[in-house]
């Protein structure tokens, strides 16, 4: 067949089934003859052309098309041709693709034809006109494409190699082109290699030598390195220039190669139906934007602001590192098997978080569920515990389990309809959403499922040996129902120690990144190349994988560097700073002046033992206060710090005071105080701080406490803070009105939020050091006596301010309450001693301190009470009737309920409003005993039957409690049965029933 000149690329399609579900492009390299037949006799033996002759059979829906261009012109004008031949592909190929934008899309390419592909890609990522293709692209086939170097010669050379045998006599510019290495920047190079984990690779390379030429291109070159299933690397029994032809359909090296691309077709279909299966998933979401929205309300039940503060906290990585997580086998192992667990340990410091996000950053890929939860050590409660990471997977993954999501919205409505608002009334518990997130992931995990939980440790020992635990066991069990789910956790290396599953060590892998980012740092503040390999040596020797303190002691060099210090100077101060963190830590802190010492105390204190992040303006006015405690207004204190009126001034000034450990963030449109990182706070909590205070009574952690509680309680105090809020004539207020008084009473008084909702459990840390007592007393003191219309502002302002967390103090509160209620039964004995209250007082609802103290299970504070005579032991509140005992029952505290049944002034059979004995409670309060007692009865045991059922049942017999009563509600019942006490079992309630009776 005579060619003709090649003066227009062309997209020529081969072979078109009517139900193509896949698309096939094969790209040649260069054209010898420059014919435009050659796109063709590239893939052509003995006049059998394999992707039209032989293939179909194996791929009946593959359409196959051949790209035609000037391959050598393309070559000869180095990179810019290159660019614009693969432009021309994309443009053939979005053309071509117009009406199935979307079809899976398998790349073909022989020796340099890889170049230009590559560049395709490249270019498809960086243009979004073509981010279809890029996207739908899901595997690439090398047939003799070189990507590096072989043993003996460089890029450029091997090109060259390639040029001499396919063109005989080329241009001596063109060889110097290729020589030149110019075709294969770095910038390409490293941008596809960025890419790489999106695609499934094949790289097929000769083993024949070329006549008498030899190998053109050798297996180190025709092959990308991946580690694991990422590349399949193969040998082929031909030359360079008939690595990719075949004469029949039976040859062992053709069937070798349909195979291969066989399984990577039928790969890319299997994602196609899991992208299709995952959006009929995410349906509800449609739904819910129709008008039910019972979905959505449920939904924002689950949501808090503070999901992605931490996330979005972390600066993003240094160009140009990071990346060798996402090549590093251990990494690809647990990814590409969608199971297990993978840990990325590290000290403190060294970079575990900014990896992390970076995956995330990483992970688009529509096949795939990804959810993801940051704990934070210095956020809010619900950042850095169980319950928060439940709420936040559970708002993330739910929607894709429409009959999962159907459930928990119903226990929404039923909760809110019988209970009312969520967060007033009553609040998600953890142990339900736990259960409520194994259902769904157990439900969804048909499409591989990716979780990643990062800074595991931030949440405290206890909480993360249980969360292990609880997705070891998830994991298990849903791989034994061949479901898909891998967790990514991210750690120190402590408190987990023996870890079950794949794990990377940070710091044994990122040497190279922390020269990547000082050389970085020294650049950006135009330190010459010179002085900086100096530096660098010393800081890499010293750092340790350690990226917070690279990060601390760049911003002295530098700084040192810019007062015109000389070389051997700063290296002296490179060298004389400590290679342990928290040793660093300590040299920055004792720089502190001592008239700046009590300023330095008061903000870390603040920043260490807050229950939450302050703002600016909040952390403001806590320092104010304590640094001035002679003022008895606010306003006083605050005209003692002028120099931070505002955020910048206040900004300025906490980073001057904590030498740079502390730092604002923008969190939900306020500025937040933080320390920098969690490995500050390690070291102040293990003697920082300690070492800065004068000495002092009990322990540092208590005095933090109790100075933060003293300020809350003096804040509230204040006299311009307490006017405010006596004018809004809280008492007496309907719940709507109260909460716009609480907005207005906060916008002047940002800290009072604070204060109102956290005193009492600053002051509950200290309960128990005998040695803070007396402090402790005097701090209850300021709300009694004159002070006590404070005290009733408080209770009142409570429930504004505060979500519902169970503790909630009625009008008509004592401080004997609080000090019952949470178990202070040291500061309650000295209380009492002293006078300042009746010991047996009554709230609004008639409540004493005796009841609050046996609901809550503190046995001292309730043994403490019933020594006295002027103490009622059986005294029912006024609302629902109840005795201590009854709430004692109700909670399984035996220690209680037996110092109750001591005595011959209660009776064991007191009914309340509604009918219910004590023993009647201890079966309502577990619910785990009552499903044991359904089973045994055979009936159901029914909360509102026990209040309404008038049907007699049969009373299980003592022997069938007894047999189930292994846990502390069994244990009361015990007692409240046992005939000594003369608790009557077949007392009947006012449905006639007995309390052993099931429903």
């Amino acid at each position: 067949m005579a060619g003709t000149r090649t003066l227009q690329n062309f997209l020529r399609t081969i072979v078109d089934p009517p139900q193509a579900q896949v698309d096939v492009v094969a790209v040649h390299g260069l054209n010898p003859t420059n014919t435009d037949f050659h796109a063709e006799q590239t893939w052509t033996a003995n006049g059998k052309l394999w992707l039209r002759d032989f293939f179909p059979s194996r791929a009946p829906t593959a359409r196959v098309l051949l790209f035609g261009y000037n391959a050598n012109v393309a070559f000869e004008t180095s990179s810019a041709g290159v660019l614009e031949q693969a432009e021309n592909l994309l443009n053939r190929l979005r053309s071509k693709r117009i009406a199935e934008p979307d079809r899976p899309l398998l790349l073909l390419c022989h020796s340099l034809g890889g170049v230009v592909v590559k560049q395709a890609l490249v270019h498809a990522k960086l243009d979004d006109s073509y981010s279809q293709i890029r996207n739908a692209t899901f595997g690439i086939a090398f047939f003799g494409t070189p990507h590096q170097g072989s043993d003996f010669a460089y890029l450029g050379d091997v090109a060259a190699k390639i040029a001499r045998i396919a063109l005989r006599n080329p241009k001596s510019t063109f060889m110097e082109a290729l020589k030149r290495d110019s075709i294969f920047s770095d910038t390409i190079i490293q941008h596809f290699r960025h890419m790489l984990e999106d695609f499934h690779i094949l790289s097929f390379y000769e083993t024949r030598p070329l006549k008498k030429i030899g190998i053109i291109v050798d297996k180190h070159s025709a092959t990308l390195g991946l580690p694991g299933t990422r590349e399949n690397q193969i040998a082929v029994d031909a030359d360079h220039n008939n690595v990719c032809k075949f004469e029949r359909d039976d040859d062992d090296t053709y069937v070798q190669v349909a195979d291969n691309l066989m399984e990577l077709i039928n790969k890319g279909l299997q994602g196609v139906a899991d992208r299709d299966r995952l959006a009929k998933l995410k349906s509800p979401l449609s739904v819910s934007k129709m008008g039910l929205s019972e979905e959505q309300q449920c939904l924002r039940s689950l949501f808090f602001p503070e999901m992605d503060f931490r996330v979005n906290d972390i600066a993003n990585p240094a160009d140009d590192t990071c990346e060798w997580l996402l090549t590093h086998p251990s990494f690809l192992k647990w990814e590409e098997s969608h199971s297990g667990l993978l840990w990325i340990t590290g000290k403190p410091g060294a970079g575990k978080s900014t990896l992390m996000k970076h995956v995330l950053r990483k992970e688009s890929n529509d096949t795939i569920i990804i959810a993801s939860f940051f704990f934070n050590a210095r956020g809010s409660v619900l950042e850095k515990s169980s319950l928060g990471l439940y709420r936040s997977m559970l708002h993330r993954l739910i929607c894709f389990s429409p009959r999962q999501l159907a459930k928990v919205t119903a226990t929404y409505q039923h909760r809110f309809q019988t209970y009312g608002e969520i967060g007033k009334r009553w609040n998600w518990h953890e142990n339900e959403l736990r259960d409520y997130l194994s259902d769904v992931l157990l439900d969804i995990a048909d499409c591989p499922v990716r979780l990643y939980v990062d800074a595991l440790d931030e949440g405290g020992e206890e909480m993360a040996l249980q969360l292990v635990e609880h997705f070891q066991r998830l994991v298990t069990k849903v791989t034994r129902a061949t479901k898909l789910l891998g967790i990514c956790f991210s750690c120190r290396h402590y408190p987990i120690i023996a870890l079950n599953g794949i794990t990377i060590c940070v710091e044994d892998e990122n040497s190279a990144d922390v020269r990547t980012y000082v050389l970085q740092r020294f650049e950006d503040n135009f330190v010459d190349k010179e002085r900086a390999e100096v530096f660098m040596e010393d800081i890499l020797e010293r750092a340790n994988g350690v990226f917070q303190w690279v990060t601390l002691v760049l911003s002295q060099v530098i700084r040192e560097c810019k007062r015109g210090k000389s070389t051997a100077a700063v290296q002296r101060l490179i060298r004389t700073l400590p290679p342990k963190l928290h040793e660093l830590y300590e040299n920055l802190l004792t720089e502190t002046e001592d008239d700046e010492r009590s300023d330095l105390i008061i903000v870390m204190r603040w920043l260490c033992f807050a229950f939450e992040s302050l703002s600016l303006q909040q952390l403001r006015h806590a320092i104010a206060v304590e640094a001035n405690p002679s003022y008895t207004t606010l306003q006083e204190c605050l005209d003692e710090e002028p120099s931070a009126t505002n955020d910048d001034g206040m900004r300025m000034r906490i980073i001057e005071i904590s030498k740079g450990l502390a730092q604002v963030q923008v969190h939900g449109g306020h500025n937040v105080v933080q320390l920098i990182h969690e490995s500050v706070k390690d070291f102040l909590l293990q003697g920082g701080l300690e070492s800065l205070e004068p000495q002092g009574f009990g322990s540092s952690s208590g005095r933090a406490h109790l100075h933060l509680a003293s300020t809350c309680v003096r804040y509230l105090n204040m006299k311009d803070v307490s006017s405010i809020v006596s004018k809004k004539r809280i008492e007496g207020q309907n719940e709507e009105s109260l909460d716009d008084i609480a907005q207005e009473i906060m916008s002047p008084y940002p800290l009072i939020l604070y204060a109102v909702t956290s005193w009492v459990p600053h002051a509950e840390t200290v309960r128990d050091e005998l040695a803070l007592q007396d402090s402790l007393l005097q701090l209850l003191y300021k709300f009694h006596g004159s002070k006590e219309r404070q005290m009733q502002q408080w209770v009142a302002l409570f429930p504004r301010f505060s979500r519902y967390n169970g503790f909630r103090p009625n009008l008509g509160t004592k401080i004997l309450h609080i000090l019952a209620q949470h178990g202070f039964s040291n500061a309650m004995e000295m209380w009492l001693h002293l006078g300042y209250d009746a010991a047996d007082p009554q709230d609004r609802l008639g409540r004493t301190p005796l009841s609050y103290a046996a609901q809550m299970g503190h046995e001292h504070a309730v043994r403490l009470l019933l020594d006295r005579d002027d103490v009622q032991a059986d005294r029912k509140d006024r609302y629902y009737n109840r005795t201590p005992l009854s709430h004692a029952a109700q909670k399984g505290h035996v220690e209680v309920v037996k110092l109750f049944l001591e005595r011959d002034d209660v009776d064991t059979n007191s009914k309340d409003k509604y009918g219910i004995t004590p023993l009647a409670w201890t079966f309502l309060g577990d619910q785990k005993w009552r499903q044991a007692l359904d089973k045994a009865s055979g009936e159901r045991f029914d909360t509102q039957k026990v209040l309404e059922n008038t049907k007699p049942g049969k009373p299980l017999s003592y022997a069938a409690i007894y047999e189930r009563g292994t846990h502390k509600h069994a244990m009361v019942a015990k007692l409240l049965v046992a005939a000594q006490h003369n608790a009557d079992v077949n007392l009947r309630d006012s449905g006639a029933r007995s309390s052993l009776a099931p429903g």
